[in-house]
């Protein structure tokens, strides 16, 4: 599902509202008719009855036929208050910007409706306060050893998996669709008129945990359905991220035999080296980046991006807090897709 990148979808926002009202008293019995909260808000019909939707789904309110929709005082209090919910990522994953948002929405989040929420980076401390924990939110760069303490430690029922597939049973998963974002790369590039794509992609493309795994499958997906595009690609070194890109890698993908006329890069990082080779060897391509960093909108030219849904990723992670509290048996896997911000470097 697509949102937009700086704004909750208007169904999120409504629920945001009306579950403030409820929680605060505002609104105490029979809720405003579909009609008068479409009016009220400038929302179609069907962004009103999604909002209402989520509220009876978490038993805010509760329907009467031919009565409407009411206020569930026995559920008032917000299941959040008090709740321990603990981050457990390492130092690594604050490297990605995503990932930097990511934290701080939730945070921000989480102890606005007054959850206590905790980093942990060790074993150690998570075997410290595992029976405290209420909702444990797991991210990338996790070892094996690691995934096997914590089945040990921690019901994988109050497991929530935050942009990472790990091989972990019957626990929940937020997260961006990186293969949905790898896909919709090319198309974007393709719909544009070029055939040519050269793609500086991550090297970890064989571990299924990885997001730059998905990423490139989703690249790979879209190329075999199109015969006519031709497509070069060189990997980078996932040890190498923090670092400038070597031109070595970048060369590859310009020789006699191929001359690109767009890249897809993997992670916005990537562009200083890229146009630096480009200036050098006086190549001209289109460029598509992926992370949507703040600098992107300053290089020169301004830097098209593939942006991840932190407001939508961050919501549907809150929800899916609220199901390991209230215990609800609904597993689910919640991907939202990215969308495409564009810019000067492909024509934009």
């Amino acid at each position: 599902m697509e949102k937009k990148a700086s704004k909750k979808a208007p169904y999120q926002r409504l629920y945001q509202i009306l579950h403030n009202q409820i929680l605060s008293g505002e609104l105490t019995d029979r809720l405003p008719s579909m009609s008068e909260l479409s009016l009220k808000y400038n929302l179609n019909r069907n962004t009103v009855k999604r909002a209402i939707h989520q509220l009876q789904e978490y038993r805010f309110v509760y329907g009467m036929q031919g009565k409407g929709v009411f206020v569930n005082q026995k559920n008032k209090v917000n299941i959040l208050v008090q709740k321990n919910v603990t981050l457990y990522l390492h130092q690594t994953v604050m490297m990605y910007p995503f990932y930097q948002r990511l934290v701080f929405a939730l945070r921000s989040q989480l102890e606005q409706e007054r959850c206590n929420v905790n980093l942990i980076n060790t074993i150690s401390q998570l075997e410290a306060f595992s029976d405290q924990i209420d909702a444990l939110l797991l991210f990338e760069q996790l070892e094996n050893s690691e995934i096997s303490q914590i089945e040990k430690l921690m019901d994988p029922r109050r497991i929530i998996c935050c942009n990472c597939h790990l091989p972990l049973k019957n626990c929940r998963m937020v997260g961006t669709d990186n293969h949905a974002g790898g896909r919709m790369a090319m198309q974007y590039l393709y719909d544009q008129g070029y055939r040519n794509i050269a793609i500086l992609r991550v090297a970890d493309y064989d571990d299924e945990r990885s997001v730059f795994f998905h990423r490139w499958q989703g690249v790979q997906s879209f190329v075999a359905e199109h015969p006519d595009l031709n497509i070069r690609d060189c990997a980078v070194p996932v040890n190498a991220l923090d670092q400038q890109i070597k031109q070595e890698w970048i060369a590859p993908l310009f020789t006699d035999d191929f001359q690109p006329d767009a890249v897809f890069l993997f992670m916005d990082i990537m562009v200083f080296s890229l146009l630096e080779y480009c200036a050098k060897k006086k190549k001209k391509v289109a460029i598509l980046g992926y992370d949507d960093q703040v600098f992107a909108c300053h290089t020169f030219p301004s830097l098209s991006s593939i942006r991840e849904d932190t407001e939508g990723v961050t919501f549907a992670t809150v929800q899916q807090i609220q199901d390991c509290i209230s215990k609800s048996c609904n597993i689910e896997k919640i991907l939202i897709s990215p969308v495409i911000v564009k810019r000067e470097s492909t024509g934009d």
